[in-house]
């Protein structure tokens, strides 16, 4: 993680999107000023990563992004570091994504507050990873441009998905279990093809 900075946003083409999470400080100022200039949209997520910054560096990365996305103890540190509420931070930014564990997720955007209810998991083996899987769905439906509920209700399945096993990555769900997942969750279809 230390060593992020030596790899270049500008060395890779075709970035459609992009995330900065955490990573070495210097690498995460570097990537999200590459990002800005290439005119790459990205999702700041700054997780646990989040206390090695001051208020005004963490506004300069979110005036950076077009996305934010942060759990419940790093909307509450945010929010106390840079002196502003959810509601105002999310204005500067397309939309503010802040996850709850059990409880959910609210996505703020346009000024409205959409609530993501918790899908249910068919067991409670290991949270390590769920975030990284809830920002996963939730990236997929960015890049499908989907509204935000349905990119929420993605991310809230693949959480429910991912608690269910042991490990951070050891999931290995398909696309037609996602979709009846996503279904059963919803009562709705969704298309990952």
């Amino acid at each position: 993680m230390q060593q992020s900075h030596l790899n270049s946003v500008n060395e890779t083409d075709n970035i459609k999107l992009a995330i900065i999470a955490p990573d070495g400080r210097e690498g995460m100022f570097m990537h999200a000023r590459e990002c800005a200039e290439a005119r790459i949209p990205f999702l700041f997520d700054p997780g646990q990563g989040l206390p090695m910054f001051t208020g005004d560096e963490l506004l300069d990365f979110i005036d950076k992004a077009d996305y934010l996305a942060v759990n419940q103890y790093e909307a509450q540190l945010l929010q106390e570091k840079t002196n502003l509420t959810l509601e105002v931070l999310a204005s500067r930014v397309k939309a503010l994504v802040a996850t709850k564990g059990a409880k959910g997720s609210t996505i703020y955007t346009n000024g409205q507050r959409i609530e993501i209810s918790c899908v249910q998991a068919d067991a409670l083996v290991d949270p390590t990873g769920c975030g990284d899987a809830y920002r996963a769905g939730l990236l997929y439906g960015i890049t499908r441009g989907w509204d935000w509920k349905k990119c929420g209700q993605l991310a809230a399945v693949m959480g429910a998905i991912k608690i269910a096993s042991r490990g951070g990555q050891n999931h290995r769900p398909d696309r037609a279990e996602i979709a009846d997942r996503y279904e059963k969750a919803f009562n709705e279809k969704i298309d990952l093809s």
